[in-house]
């Protein structure tokens, strides 16, 4: 029974969706109806639904009490209970969701003729589609549907004077269009970097000329996927990330946070391939959409800063040697990572920052410090002490550390290609380590070795004490 699509569904509910189940049944049905006897038979295995005494069989005895098993009697008795889980969930998300349920009473009211009270959900809604955060992957469709009931209302009271709001019925359901084309091309064009597979979408070339003819008609979130399809398409052309980076933060007001975040990432993502081709300007660019991402909160979900961009910003801080902004930056927003990482973040970070300004005591010290033990924090620290041993000329230290640091690699089974990439470090450290520096040609070989070297961490940095 354990493997049935009811137990499955059961599973998926929490506790308090389970229990509001329960009591849906009680007020609903019988107490009886042979699908909630089930039910309350069920629930005693909640939430792991995985013990033995989940059987077919016995639940049947439980349900159907003396009478001897009937496989087809189960069968039908479980899809019921399905069924009603299914009519229980369906209702819940709809209580869950005011736009639905104001667009039921507006059809139901213009289905009735009641137009007062439809005008009165009009009006509320009107209001709410005028609260920040509102234009999500639905807002022009649902504003569509509510241009669609004014339409029918019209209509209906055979008022030929007034004009049945078509314009507005059509522009809605372009912006809809237009968004939700514009979005899956950014999409595609994303997947075909990342694969093999080909896209060959109809009318793109059509609704981007249609665009481009009108763009002061334009709702702001279909010019931000426009401008961000072009940074896909062309990236050469970095008008478009100017325009895009505007539209985004002239307009973010507006947008839904989950659109936001879409749109941030991309403006992200054109930056980073942008320094990865080798443009370093753009370092300074993505930097400062990192501050712009912190000012409107863009970055931050239910109050929470990513492991991943707090260690990105504080990169990009000690790369442009903006420490004081930096180490601001650290204390003020440690606060916003999870709880269990919180102290070790802020003096790991802290150390990046201090190495960046050449103070390796200090680096040493704080990298004491640091207790989380996730695995990459765990072999980035150690790659950081071994600069700051080499830096400090304590050889024999750095020694001891790049051996230990060997085997700890060795017994790692699960790093994958990462391996190779601190097995690298490792190796091209000692091979610094042993270098005659007053030996051009030696050195120049090594240099040449390091350029070439794939998979190998902080090749800047060997660099910089090759050529210094």
């Amino acid at each position: 029974m354990q493997d049935s699509k009811l137990i499955d569904l059961l599973k998926a509910l929490s506790k308090k969706d389970l229990a509001q189940l329960g009591k849906y049944f009680q007020f609903h049905y019988r107490k009886t109806n042979n699908a909630v006897v089930l039910f309350n038979h069920l629930a005693d295995f909640a939430p792991d639904f995985n013990a033995e005494d989940l059987d077919k069989e016995l639940a049947y005895k439980q349900v159907f009490k003396s009478k001897s098993y009937n496989d087809n009697v189960m069968r039908r008795t479980t899809s019921k209970l399905l069924e009603m889980c299914e009519e229980f969930i369906a209702l819940n998300q709809l209580q869950q969701n005011e736009k639905a349920k104001k667009l039921a009473l507006m059809r139901f009211y213009n289905e009735q003729g009641l137009d007062k009270h439809f005008k009165s959900v009009y009006r509320t809604w009107q209001k709410d589609q005028q609260q920040a955060g509102q234009i999500d992957e639905l807002y022009f469709f649902n504003q569509f549907l509510v241009e669609q009931e004014i339409s029918n209302q019209i209509f209906r009271q055979q008022d030929r004077s007034v004009e049945p709001n078509l314009k507005s019925i059509s522009k809605e359901l372009d912006n809809f269009y237009l968004m939700h084309k514009l979005k899956v091309c950014c999409t595609s064009v994303n997947y075909q970097l990342l694969s093999n597979t080909k896209y060959e979408l109809s009318l793109v070339s059509e609704v981007l000329a249609h665009i481009e003819h009108n763009k002061e008609q334009q709702a702001p979130i279909v010019m931000a996927y426009y401008y961000a399809l072009f940074t896909l398409t062309h990236p050469e052309e970095e008008q478009h990330f100017v325009q895009f980076n505007k539209t985004l933060f002239d307009n973010f007001v507006q947008f839904h946070p989950e659109e936001r975040k879409d749109l941030f990432t991309l403006l992200q993502n054109y930056c980073i391939k942008k320094i990865n081709d080798g443009n370093r300007t753009y370092l300074a660019r993505l930097f400062q959409l990192y501050k712009d991402g912190l000012n409107t909160a863009i970055l931050f979900d239910e109050n929470s800063l990513s492991p991943l961009d707090f260690k990105n910003i504080v990169t990009l801080g000690v790369r442009l040697s903006e420490f004081e902004w930096t180490e601001h930056f650290i204390k003020k927003y440690t606060i916003n990572l999870d709880v269990s990482i919180r102290a070790s973040y802020q003096d790991y970070n802290l150390a990046r920052l201090f190495f960046g300004k050449n103070e390796f005591e200090k680096v040493l010290e704080l990298l004491s410090k640091v207790a989380h033990q996730e695995l990459f924090m765990l072999l980035d620290t150690k790659v950081m002490q071994l600069k700051c041993y080499y830096e400090l000329e304590e050889f024999e230290v750095m020694q001891s550390l790049l051996e230990s640091f060997r085997i700890l690699l060795l017994r790692r089974k699960s790093l994958g290609y990462h391996k190779s990439r601190y097995q690298n470090f490792i190796k091209y450290l000692n091979k610094l380590m042993r270098l005659n520096l007053f030996d051009k040609t030696e050195k120049e070989g090594l240099i040449e070795e390091v350029v070439a070297a794939p998979q190998l961490l902080e090749k800047d940095w060997f660099l910089k004490k090759l050529e210094g």
